[in-house]
């Protein structure tokens, strides 16, 4: 079963608390959810980047979220499909992991950049950009040479890797579950970190810690 961010989030409060809740606890669990999508994410990237610096490129699925999208048609710029959340932010868009045809997954769209057309110009690589392809402009992703019976109200399967902040609470929380202990770690750390400090609540310009 996955894990969401409502639950790390009360495994990060027993931990702080001594093994239980309580109501009079004056750590807000909004507060350690937004530690726990600070920390996803940069575990996510890390893991990420790792992998790349020895030449592996495939992402772990436990990343992905998988969404249907119909295509649009704009009357100017052609066919597009609207992001229905926001991805991670990584480099050459690569948040936006896989774009296929909902019916035929062979039938893939290869991410490119929007200055491709002419950074590629004369070259033997810009037979690749008669491929099917999509470039990222906003919440938009716009098609290009797009296949035989992909048309207006056509159905893609686009797979993301999600902001954290761009999931709910309660929503599945896309991470390996070998992280969750990780974050739940790192997130209850912080607390004890901030705990071993004295406070100084006056607010009369002198340090009363």
């Amino acid at each position: 079963m996955a894990t969401t961010k409502a639950r790390l989030a009360e495994q990060v409060l027993r931990i702080v608390q001594g093994g239980y809740l309580s109501d009079d606890s004056d750590i807000d669990s909004r507060e350690v959810i937004l530690f726990i999508e600070q920390e996803r994410d940069t575990l996510v990237k890390r893991m990420i980047f790792e992998s790349m610096k020895i030449g592996e490129f495939d992402i772990n699925g436990d990343f992905i979220s998988t969404f249907d999208v119909e295509v649009k048609s704009d009357s100017s710029l052609g066919l597009y499909i609207d992001t229905p959340h926001t991805p991670i932010h990584l480099p050459n868009d690569a948040g936006y992991h896989d774009l296929t045809l909902k019916t035929d997954h062979s039938i893939n769209f290869i991410r490119k950049s929007n200055n491709a057309s002419s950074l590629f110009k004369g070259l033997p690589s810009e037979n690749m950009l008669n491929n099917p392809n999509y470039y990222i402009e906003g919440s938009r992703a716009y098609l290009k040479s797009e296949p035989m019976g992909v048309a207006y109200g056509t159905l893609l399967s686009l797979k993301l890797i999600l902001s954290s902040r761009d999931i709910e609470d309660n929503e599945p929380f896309p991470i390996p579950a070998d992280a969750e202990a990780l974050i739940i770690k790192s997130v209850a750390q912080l607390y004890k970190i901030v705990d071993s400090v004295q406070q100084d609540d006056r607010n009369d310009l002198k340090d009363n810690s």
